[in-house]
């Protein structure tokens, strides 16, 4: 890494996008083609940040291109797929992909592969999985509580007013 400086790059890569901004997403792909293009297509952590930024500059056909050309290589790009296909409201192939996601092995995005299987279940009004979803999330990431907030919005569409407010409180 000291060689090259790409952790560095890396690091910078990620901050970008974690900031969930479009603004952000779109300087983390100026930054992957001007200071990493030796890793564009080569590195796997690259590519998945640069699968990620396109999605959520909404370029979904982009992301979608992006992740078939390398998801054989990178399974977690299952994932992005999800994410896409979820965004565009096809929670039937999100939930294909999204379970692709989920049968890998752990790793970083394994809470997050919970979560967004819940949000699908929610979506196709199966609110049992989708409870069980949000636990499995926040049960591999204890401060991911998003997942909770999921949660108590199942309840309240329940109508069970009293157990929501426990989870939030």
């Amino acid at each position: 890494f000291k060689k090259t400086g790409k952790k560095d790059k890396v690091c910078r890569m990620y901050r970008l996008c974690t900031l969930n901004e479009c603004e952000k997403y779109e300087q983390a792909l100026i930054h992957i083609d001007t200071e990493m293009p030796e890793y564009k297509d080569k590195d796997n952590d690259v590519i998945e940040q640069t699968c990620f930024a396109l999605w959520g500059m909404e370029k979904y056909d982009e992301c979608i291109s992006k992740c078939n050309a390398f998801v054989s290589k990178i399974p977690n790009l299952n994932y992005y797929l999800s994410l896409c296909a979820y965004s565009r409201k096809n929670y039937q192939e999100a939930m294909k992909y999204i379970t692709i996601a989920s049968g890998l092995p752990k790793n970083l995005l394994t809470f997050k592969v919970h979560y967004l299987r819940g949000l699908i279940q929610v979506a196709l009004n199966d609110l049992t999985s989708a409870e069980a979803s949000f636990h499995q999330s926040y049960k591999e990431n204890p401060k991911y509580l998003e997942a909770y907030i999921e949660i108590a919005k199942i309840y309240q569409q329940q109508n069970q007013i009293k157990k929501a407010q426990r989870i939030l409180l």
